[in-house]
């Protein structure tokens, strides 16, 4: 059994000074249902350990290493993952309302289904991320990272995406917000349904070439491709190095 307090002790005094405490390092471990809401695990190695259904509310988890950690259910509720490396991470249905994200690593991470209304992920990387059914009501994606991510089915009503980019990401009948696209570009995925439309007039369904058109006039750089035939290279991120 994990001596909590003392781990938590010697981590707080490795932040402080690297000379000093041991780094919280429990790559592979067995943390399922673990309750550490508000605790400081920024740095931590958590490299895929099994959180499944972890009370991290309000943590502090800037910098940590989460890569190919499992988080299905776990509650991150304003937690702070400022600079996270989440590659690979099964977050299906996790809570993460509120949650601090900006410069994140969440490549090919899973987020079905997961809670995310408010979170921030401003410059994170969400290459290949799969926010499928997820709830993403005004969350803040300005200048993060979304090529080949899926919003399919998502909510995305409120969500920011200034700047970002949004090369091949499919939003099949996900509700999205054209409001707040100001400088995103990219060629959108295309799909056959309808995307409910928000931020311009009345909440609609749109056809994909009404969706363009949309995204354009609120200040989008965007296009598309025939299904079937295969879409350009993606851009370098724009922002990597800015």
């Amino acid at each position: 059994m994990t001596d909590w307090t003392a781990r938590l002790a010697a981590h707080a005094e490795w932040l402080a000074d690297h000379e000093r405490g041991a780094q919280l390092a429990l790559p592979g471990a067995d943390l399922r249902g673990l309750r550490l809401p508000g605790a400081d695990l920024s740095g931590a190695n958590l490299e895929g350990a099994d959180l499944a259904g972890a009370d991290l509310s309000g943590a502090r988890l800037a910098g940590a290493v989460l890569y190919g950690a499992e988080l299905p259910e776990a509650v991150l509720t304003d937690a702070d993952l400022t600079g996270a490396d989440l590659v690979r991470t099964f977050a299906a249905g996790a809570r993460l309302e509120g949650a601090r994200l900006a410069g994140a690593d969440l490549r090919k991470a899973d987020l079905t289904r997961a809670r995310l209304p408010h979170a921030v992920l401003r410059r994170a990387d969400c290459a290949d991320a799969d926010f499928y059914g997820a709830d993403l009501t005004g969350a803040d994606f300005t200048r993060a990272h979304l090529v080949v991510a899926s919003l399919i089915r998502a909510d995305a009503a409120g969500a920011r995406f200034d700047e970002a980019d949004i090369d091949q990401l499919a939003v099949d009948e996900s509700r999205f917000d054209a409001s707040a696209v100001g400088g995103a570009a990219g060629a959108v995925s295309p799909f056959a349904e309808t995307v409910a439309l928000v931020g311009d007039g009345a909440e609609r369904a749109v056809s994909l070439a009404e969706f363009l058109d949309a995204l354009t006039r609120h200040g989008a750089t965007v296009s598309t491709w025939t299904p079937g035939v295969r879409p350009p290279e993606p851009p370098p991120w724009r922002w990597a190095a800015s």
